[in-house]
């Protein structure tokens, strides 16, 4: 199945688009451009994808990629909170569009600084939760339990976001990519985590090779889950682009 979407004559942005298509609206007024291509998914959708993976290679820089335990509680407070920022804005731009009470008209920067800030929190939470379920041994040490650590983490993010604002048109395919990767790896990492106490196989990993049945049940996962959202949106409306 992948091998053959991999093998498909289309542009490489149009399969970038099709993995997107299922999970995000793709409304041109609520996403950046790049070179003059509009990027696969969303704004928000964008930071939140992109902030997950950026996340899982800083917790690899700094040797943490199998690290078992939450972030030190003062760092999980401060990424609960800035999680939070993505429900207000999420908030305030619904209150826009029904003609409510709002405290700043929508704008795609909000959306992506919230979108970056919410990925990084919900690695913060799921990948330790992913090394506890997989590794029959894993770190027992958190993500994150310095203060140095987070400030990396946001630096890291804070390039990201400034490589789409400043509008760094010749990176269009490696933030296309990276985006596309980083939504396939937040659902393979919760899919695995679902999976892997199903199939009998709870903290059975002792090497990288041993987490391929993870891997793929995740990605299996992933698949079926963007198949299905996909199937119904095209039920729905098409292939007509949301205004």
């Amino acid at each position: 199945m992948f091998a053959g979407f991999v093998l498909l004559p289309w542009p490489l942005l149009d399969k970038l688009w099709a993995i997107g298509y299922g999970i995000c609206p793709q409304r041109a007024s609520h996403s950046f451009f790049l070179n003059g291509q509009q990027l696969p998914v969303e704004a928000r959708m964008m930071g939140m994808f992109a902030g997950f993976l950026l996340s899982v290679f800083v917790f690899a820089a700094l040797g943490r990629v199998r690290a078992g335990r939450l972030p030190a509680w003062p760092i999980l407070v401060v990424l609960v909170l800035s999680a939070g920022s993505m429900a207000i804005d999420g908030t305030n731009n619904t209150f826009y569009d029904l003609g409510l009470p709002y405290l700043y008209a929508p704008y795609n920067p909000a959306r992506l600084v919230t979108g970056l800030l919410m990925g990084a929190a919900m690695a913060g939470l799921l990948w330790p939760i992913f090394n506890m379920t997989v590794w029959r041994e894993y770190h027992d040490v958190p993500v994150l339990n310095k203060a140095w650590q987070l400030i990396a983490l946001l630096a890291v993010l804070g390039v990201f976001a400034t490589v789409i604002l400043t509008r760094v048109d010749w990176l269009l395919y490696p933030v296309s990519l990276l985006t596309t990767a980083g939504e396939l790896a937040l659902l393979t990492t919760l899919g695995a985590v679902v999976a892997v106490p199903v199939l009998g196989r709870f903290r059975r990993a002792e090497t990288a090779w041993d987490l391929l049945p993870a891997a793929l049940s995740g990605l299996v996962f992933a698949a079926l889950l963007l198949g299905v959202m996909s199937a119904m949106r095209y039920v729905v409306i098409g292939l007509a682009p949301l205004p």
